[in-house]
Protein backbone atom coordinates (compact mmCIF):
# COMPACT_ATOMS: atom_id res chain seq x y z
CA UNK A 1 0.00 0.00 0.00
CA UNK A 2 1.37 3.40 -0.47
CA UNK A 3 2.79 4.70 2.01
CA UNK A 4 3.08 1.52 4.64
CA UNK A 5 2.79 -1.84 4.49
CA UNK A 6 1.23 -4.23 6.72
CA UNK A 7 2.64 -4.83 10.01
CA UNK A 8 2.21 -8.56 10.23
CA UNK A 9 3.38 -8.55 6.73
CA UNK A 10 6.98 -6.81 7.76
CA UNK A 11 7.54 -9.01 10.87
CA UNK A 12 7.16 -12.07 8.68
CA UNK A 13 9.85 -10.46 6.17
CA UNK A 14 12.31 -9.94 9.42
CA UNK A 15 12.26 -13.84 10.13
CA UNK A 16 12.57 -14.58 6.85
CA UNK A 17 15.96 -12.65 6.80
CA UNK A 18 16.80 -13.79 9.75
CA UNK A 19 16.61 -17.73 8.71
CA UNK A 20 18.51 -16.66 5.73
CA UNK A 21 21.48 -15.30 7.70
CA UNK A 22 21.34 -18.34 10.15
CA UNK A 23 21.53 -20.83 7.68
CA UNK A 24 23.43 -19.48 5.01
CA UNK A 25 26.61 -19.69 7.49
CA UNK A 26 25.89 -23.88 7.14
CA UNK A 27 24.31 -23.99 3.57
CA UNK A 28 23.61 -22.48 0.61
CA UNK A 29 20.33 -20.83 0.85
CA UNK A 30 17.93 -19.03 -1.92
CA UNK A 31 14.98 -16.96 -0.43
CA UNK A 32 12.25 -17.45 -2.64
CA UNK A 33 10.29 -13.81 -3.94
CA UNK A 34 6.72 -13.24 -2.22
CA UNK A 35 5.68 -12.64 -5.91
CA UNK A 36 7.32 -17.05 -6.42
CA UNK A 37 6.03 -17.80 -2.76
CA UNK A 38 3.85 -21.27 -2.83
CA UNK A 39 4.11 -22.39 0.22
CA UNK A 40 8.38 -22.28 0.56
CA UNK A 41 10.49 -19.47 1.86
CA UNK A 42 13.79 -20.17 1.41
CA UNK A 43 15.59 -23.20 -1.37
CA UNK A 44 18.91 -24.41 0.09
CA UNK A 45 21.31 -26.83 -0.72
CA UNK A 46 23.73 -28.54 1.72
CA UNK A 47 27.24 -27.83 1.54
CA UNK A 48 30.95 -28.50 2.27
CA UNK A 49 34.34 -27.08 1.66
CA UNK A 50 36.55 -28.39 -0.37
CA UNK A 51 39.79 -26.11 -0.37
CA UNK A 52 38.70 -23.20 -1.49
CA UNK A 53 35.38 -24.43 -3.27
CA UNK A 54 32.26 -24.49 -2.10
CA UNK A 55 30.77 -28.10 -2.97
CA UNK A 56 26.75 -28.11 -3.19
CA UNK A 57 25.13 -31.07 -2.25
CA UNK A 58 20.96 -32.12 -1.78
CA UNK A 59 18.38 -29.48 -1.96
CA UNK A 60 15.82 -28.99 0.33
CA UNK A 61 13.03 -26.66 1.26
CA UNK A 62 12.87 -24.56 4.16
CA UNK A 63 9.43 -22.70 5.32
CA UNK A 64 9.64 -19.89 8.14
CA UNK A 65 7.45 -19.21 10.50
CA UNK A 66 8.36 -16.57 13.54
CA UNK A 67 7.96 -17.83 16.73
CA UNK A 68 4.22 -18.36 18.13
CA UNK A 69 3.07 -18.29 14.87
CA UNK A 70 0.67 -21.34 12.96
CA UNK A 71 2.23 -22.93 10.22
CA UNK A 72 -0.72 -23.96 8.70
CA UNK A 73 -1.44 -25.75 5.26
CA UNK A 74 -5.27 -25.43 3.75
CA UNK A 75 -6.43 -24.09 6.78
CA UNK A 76 -8.78 -21.20 5.78
CA UNK A 77 -8.22 -17.91 7.50
CA UNK A 78 -11.39 -17.17 9.35
CA UNK A 79 -10.57 -13.33 9.63
CA UNK A 80 -10.60 -13.35 5.16
CA UNK A 81 -13.71 -15.86 5.70
CA UNK A 82 -12.05 -18.31 3.31
CA UNK A 83 -12.86 -21.87 2.72
CA UNK A 84 -10.10 -24.66 3.44
CA UNK A 85 -8.05 -25.18 0.54
CA UNK A 86 -7.56 -29.05 -0.19
CA UNK A 87 -5.37 -28.92 -3.28
CA UNK A 88 -2.36 -27.45 -0.31
CA UNK A 89 -2.70 -30.61 1.78
CA UNK A 90 -2.46 -32.35 -0.97
CA UNK A 91 0.61 -30.15 -2.43
CA UNK A 92 2.15 -30.72 0.57
CA UNK A 93 2.23 -33.91 1.14
CA UNK A 94 3.80 -34.70 -2.55
CA UNK A 95 7.02 -32.38 -2.02
CA UNK A 96 9.82 -34.31 -3.80
CA UNK A 97 12.33 -32.13 -2.21
CA UNK A 98 12.63 -32.35 1.83
CA UNK A 99 10.56 -29.98 3.38
CA UNK A 100 12.26 -28.32 7.10
CA UNK A 101 10.45 -26.01 8.96
CA UNK A 102 12.17 -23.03 10.53
CA UNK A 103 11.15 -21.41 13.97
CA UNK A 104 12.71 -17.74 14.62
CA UNK A 105 13.16 -15.96 17.35
CA UNK A 106 13.71 -12.19 16.83
CA UNK A 107 13.79 -11.00 20.17
CA UNK A 108 16.86 -13.84 21.22
CA UNK A 109 18.17 -13.87 17.32
CA UNK A 110 17.84 -18.02 17.12
CA UNK A 111 16.64 -20.37 14.84
CA UNK A 112 15.30 -24.21 15.58
CA UNK A 113 15.14 -25.94 12.33
CA UNK A 114 12.37 -28.96 12.69
CA UNK A 115 12.41 -31.91 10.52
CA UNK A 116 9.00 -33.01 8.54
CA UNK A 117 9.40 -37.16 8.73
CA UNK A 118 6.05 -37.57 10.50
CA UNK A 119 4.11 -35.84 7.06
CA UNK A 120 5.06 -39.27 5.85
CA UNK A 121 2.28 -41.31 8.47
CA UNK A 122 -0.54 -38.71 7.10
CA UNK A 123 -3.53 -40.58 5.21
CA UNK A 124 -6.78 -39.85 4.22
CA UNK A 125 -8.85 -40.92 1.64
CA UNK A 126 -10.62 -38.82 -1.09
CA UNK A 127 -14.01 -38.73 0.65
CA UNK A 128 -12.33 -37.45 3.57
CA UNK A 129 -9.49 -35.29 3.60
CA UNK A 130 -7.91 -33.13 6.84
CA UNK A 131 -9.33 -29.77 6.30
CA UNK A 132 -5.53 -28.69 6.67
CA UNK A 133 -2.26 -29.72 8.34
CA UNK A 134 -1.06 -27.91 11.15
CA UNK A 135 2.93 -28.59 11.33
CA UNK A 136 3.54 -28.70 15.36
CA UNK A 137 6.90 -28.14 16.16
CA UNK A 138 7.81 -29.97 19.78
CA UNK A 139 5.20 -32.09 20.20
CA UNK A 140 6.15 -35.32 20.59
CA UNK A 141 6.06 -38.08 17.40
CA UNK A 142 3.53 -40.56 17.59
CA UNK A 143 5.86 -43.92 16.74
CA UNK A 144 3.69 -46.48 15.08
CA UNK A 145 -0.17 -45.94 14.08
CA UNK A 146 -0.69 -43.49 10.71
CA UNK A 147 -1.99 -40.31 11.28
CA UNK A 148 -5.44 -39.32 9.79
CA UNK A 149 -8.26 -37.46 10.83
CA UNK A 150 -11.49 -38.82 12.99
CA UNK A 151 -14.06 -36.65 10.88
CA UNK A 152 -14.36 -34.62 7.38
CA UNK A 153 -13.00 -31.29 7.52
CA UNK A 154 -10.81 -31.48 10.86
CA UNK A 155 -7.87 -29.60 11.16
CA UNK A 156 -5.17 -32.38 11.23
CA UNK A 157 -1.78 -32.07 13.80
CA UNK A 158 1.30 -33.13 12.92
CA UNK A 159 3.85 -33.28 15.46
CA UNK A 160 7.51 -32.54 14.35
CA UNK A 161 9.01 -33.96 17.81
CA UNK A 162 12.46 -31.78 18.87
CA UNK A 163 14.40 -29.70 16.65
CA UNK A 164 17.56 -30.60 14.94
CA UNK A 165 19.66 -27.57 14.65
CA UNK A 166 19.11 -25.02 17.36
CA UNK A 167 21.35 -22.11 15.82
CA UNK A 168 21.64 -18.82 17.82
CA UNK A 169 24.03 -15.54 17.16
CA UNK A 170 26.83 -17.02 18.59
CA UNK A 171 26.29 -20.71 18.27
CA UNK A 172 28.83 -20.99 15.54
CA UNK A 173 32.19 -20.05 16.63
CA UNK A 174 34.59 -20.39 13.51
CA UNK A 175 35.10 -22.25 10.36
CA UNK A 176 35.64 -25.89 12.04
CA UNK A 177 32.11 -25.92 14.14
CA UNK A 178 30.41 -24.24 10.87
CA UNK A 179 31.72 -27.62 8.57
CA UNK A 180 30.71 -29.67 11.67
CA UNK A 181 27.06 -28.59 11.64
CA UNK A 182 26.78 -27.79 8.22
CA UNK A 183 27.48 -32.17 7.86
CA UNK A 184 25.29 -33.05 10.58
CA UNK A 185 22.38 -31.14 8.38
CA UNK A 186 23.32 -33.06 5.27
CA UNK A 187 23.06 -35.92 7.07
CA UNK A 188 19.44 -35.32 7.73
CA UNK A 189 18.95 -34.05 4.42
CA UNK A 190 19.96 -36.98 3.02
CA UNK A 191 17.31 -39.33 5.38
CA UNK A 192 14.53 -37.14 4.42
CA UNK A 193 15.38 -37.45 0.54
CA UNK A 194 15.55 -41.32 0.84
CA UNK A 195 12.40 -41.54 3.15
CA UNK A 196 10.73 -39.10 0.15
CA UNK A 197 12.17 -41.44 -2.62
CA UNK A 198 10.81 -44.71 -1.07
CA UNK A 199 7.20 -42.74 -0.98
CA UNK A 200 8.25 -42.36 -5.10
CA UNK A 201 8.37 -45.17 -5.45
CA UNK A 202 5.58 -46.43 -3.41
CA UNK A 203 7.20 -48.06 -0.83
CA UNK A 204 5.18 -47.15 2.67
CA UNK A 205 8.41 -47.06 5.03
CA UNK A 206 10.80 -44.18 6.50
CA UNK A 207 13.20 -44.06 9.10
CA UNK A 208 14.30 -41.99 11.35
CA UNK A 209 16.70 -41.75 14.16
CA UNK A 210 14.76 -42.43 17.77
CA UNK A 211 16.60 -39.96 20.03
CA UNK A 212 18.68 -36.72 18.90
CA UNK A 213 20.30 -33.90 19.72
CA UNK A 214 20.21 -30.09 18.26
CA UNK A 215 22.78 -29.66 16.11
CA UNK A 216 24.24 -33.33 16.45
CA UNK A 217 24.99 -35.80 13.62
CA UNK A 218 21.65 -38.67 13.51
CA UNK A 219 22.67 -41.86 14.94
CA UNK A 220 21.68 -44.62 17.37
CA UNK A 221 18.90 -46.58 17.16
CA UNK A 222 16.73 -46.37 14.27
CA UNK A 223 12.71 -46.04 14.10
CA UNK A 224 11.35 -47.81 10.65
CA UNK A 225 7.88 -47.19 10.23
CA UNK A 226 5.77 -49.72 7.78
CA UNK A 227 2.45 -48.90 6.34
CA UNK A 228 0.17 -52.20 6.27
CA UNK A 229 -1.84 -50.40 3.57
CA UNK A 230 -2.85 -53.01 0.92
CA UNK A 231 0.03 -53.17 -2.53
CA UNK A 232 -0.85 -50.71 -5.20
CA UNK A 233 -0.51 -51.63 -8.39
CA UNK A 234 2.14 -48.26 -8.73
CA UNK A 235 4.22 -51.07 -5.86
CA UNK A 236 4.22 -53.68 -8.49
CA UNK A 237 5.09 -51.92 -11.55
CA UNK A 238 8.27 -50.51 -8.98
CA UNK A 239 8.84 -54.13 -7.89
CA UNK A 240 8.61 -55.62 -11.26
CA UNK A 241 10.93 -52.58 -13.23
CA UNK A 242 13.51 -53.44 -9.52
CA UNK A 243 13.06 -56.88 -10.26
CA UNK A 244 13.97 -57.03 -14.07
CA UNK A 245 16.55 -54.51 -13.98
CA UNK A 246 18.63 -56.24 -11.32
CA UNK A 247 17.78 -59.89 -13.26
CA UNK A 248 18.98 -58.31 -16.46
CA UNK A 249 22.09 -56.80 -15.51
CA UNK A 250 22.80 -59.93 -14.06
CA UNK A 251 22.59 -62.09 -17.29
CA UNK A 252 24.73 -59.07 -18.89
CA UNK A 253 27.35 -60.37 -17.01
CA UNK A 254 27.40 -63.79 -18.96
CA UNK A 255 26.57 -65.45 -16.05
CA UNK A 256 24.15 -68.77 -15.87
CA UNK A 257 20.36 -68.00 -15.75
CA UNK A 258 20.34 -71.07 -13.58
CA UNK A 259 22.31 -68.90 -10.99
CA UNK A 260 18.75 -66.58 -10.64
CA UNK A 261 16.14 -68.69 -11.62
CA UNK A 262 14.77 -68.63 -8.12
CA UNK A 263 13.66 -64.95 -9.59
CA UNK A 264 11.61 -66.38 -12.33
CA UNK A 265 8.48 -67.70 -9.85
CA UNK A 266 8.13 -64.08 -8.81
CA UNK A 267 8.83 -62.71 -11.87
CA UNK A 268 5.81 -64.48 -13.27
CA UNK A 269 3.86 -64.12 -10.21
CA UNK A 270 4.46 -60.41 -10.91
CA UNK A 271 3.34 -60.56 -14.73
CA UNK A 272 -0.11 -62.21 -13.33
CA UNK A 273 -0.92 -59.63 -10.76
CA UNK A 274 -0.22 -56.92 -13.19
CA UNK A 275 -2.30 -58.54 -15.70
CA UNK A 276 -5.22 -59.17 -12.93
CA UNK A 277 -5.21 -55.31 -13.23
CA UNK A 278 -5.09 -55.02 -16.98
CA UNK A 279 -1.23 -54.19 -16.81
CA UNK A 280 1.86 -54.34 -18.32
CA UNK A 281 5.51 -54.23 -17.84
CA UNK A 282 7.45 -54.44 -21.04
CA UNK A 283 10.98 -54.96 -19.02
CA UNK A 284 9.92 -57.52 -16.60
CA UNK A 285 8.39 -59.84 -19.59
CA UNK A 286 12.02 -59.32 -21.50
CA UNK A 287 13.46 -60.69 -18.88
CA UNK A 288 11.02 -63.99 -18.15
CA UNK A 289 11.99 -64.61 -21.76
CA UNK A 290 15.18 -64.27 -21.79
CA UNK A 291 15.69 -66.30 -18.58
CA UNK A 292 13.42 -68.96 -20.04
CA UNK A 293 15.42 -69.25 -23.55
CA UNK A 294 18.63 -69.33 -21.63
CA UNK A 295 17.64 -71.97 -19.35
CA UNK A 296 16.42 -74.03 -22.36
CA UNK A 297 19.06 -73.20 -24.92
CA UNK A 298 21.41 -76.27 -25.18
Amino acid sequence: MPGGLGYGLYQGARSEYLALFLLSRICIVTPVGRESDVGVDLVCHTAHRVGKRLQAGLGFHVQVKSEGAVAGYGIADPKARGKPDPFAVQWLLSLELPLFLAVVSKASTRLKLYKTTELRRVEYSANSPPAGIRLVPDMPEAHGEPLMVAAENQILDVPLGSPILDLGERTISGLKESDRIASNLAEWVRLEAENLASQRSHLDVFTYPLNYSPNERPSGQTFRHWNTRPPTIQSFQQLATLLATVGEGYLAENRSSSDIAILEPAARWLVDQLGQHGQLNDLLLQFVADVSRDRTAP
